[in-house]
């Protein structure tokens, strides 16, 4: 792939056009121009992972990447939202996501491994988004600068739980507006109830299991009573310990199976406060 043909100067003009939602002189690149050289990217990204060999790693759950570069509307959005930044330096234009079953302990080795992969340092380059202070949003970021061919590049590393939730607050933000990411409040009881019932799924039930399969994956089937985690459904988990690991990965998946179930009934609920919206 070629390098980013535009000096971060050039962007930099650009950008205010895309801000303002005016039309660029013939001087700067179209926007379309732009954006395919970002796809460009997202794609350069996601070949390189798919030739690295997962599958060794997560077997059968291994689920191919993917990406895309922003649209110029979400981008205009994120530029008027903060006024200071340019195109050059917004590190998620071309965003790429890994998902897959996995824990918290797996989530790490990745991020960590990607670094090495693209030669990034990881007190730099990755991102903790796990402690629950990001609207309900829980990820590991690993975030690149490639600086052979002048641009960045976002990778998402989520869990299954962590995946299905982000996809699903994704389009509860279409439906109360983006603004529910920022901690900005619907402009309803019934709206922010929803809200609220998205976000404490993330940050309870979620996070929850996930501690507990961490747990499991990092302490070698230890109870730990006292951990903070440790409640029903992790309880349930301890009490079938003895029936070996197959018992327990089976337990994991039938957990992670009912909290993806109570994400899609949510999102026939929001689809339904859209309906009566209307």
């Amino acid at each position: 792939m070629e390098p980013r043909p535009w000096s971060g100067e050039t962007l930099k003009k650009l950008s205010r056009h895309i801000r303002d939602g005016t039309e660029p002189p013939s001087s700067l690149p179209a926007y379309e121009d732009v954006m395919v050289w970002y796809d460009e990217l997202v794609n350069h990204v996601i070949g390189r992972l798919e030739a690295l060999s997962w599958s060794s790693w997560f077997g059968d759950r291994y689920r191919p990447p993917i990406g895309r570069a922003k649209t110029i509307q979400t981008l205009r959005e994120k530029l008027n939202r903060m006024p200071s930044m340019h195109l050059p330096s917004i590190q998620d234009i071309a965003g790429v996501r890994m998902q897959m079953s996995m824990s918290l302990i797996e989530q790490d080795a990745v991020a960590t491994f990607l670094c090495k992969h693209f030669e990034q340092d990881p007190s730099i380059a990755i991102e903790d988004l796990r402690d629950g202070s990001h609207a309900g949003y829980r990820a590991v970021h690993v975030l690149l600068h490639l600086k052979d061919l002048r641009g960045r590049v976002e990778i998402q590393v989520r869990t299954q739980l962590q995946g299905e939730w982000a996809n699903l607050y994704e389009e509860l933000g279409d439906v109360l507006g983006r603004e529910i990411r920022y901690e900005q409040l619907p402009d309803s009881d019934e709206r922010r109830a929803v809200m609220d019932r998205m976000q404490g799924l993330s940050l309870g039930q979620i996070t929850e299991l996930e501690a507990a399969i961490n747990l499991i994956s990092g302490q070698k089937y230890v109870v730990d009573t006292d951990h903070p985690a440790y409640s029903d459904p992790v309880q349930k988990t301890w009490e079938r310990v003895e029936g070996g690991i197959d018992a327990v990965h089976a337990l994991i998946a039938e957990l992670e199976a009912d909290l993806i179930g109570q994400i899609q009934s949510m999102r026939s609920h929001i689809q339904s406060v859209t309906q009566e919206a209307e």
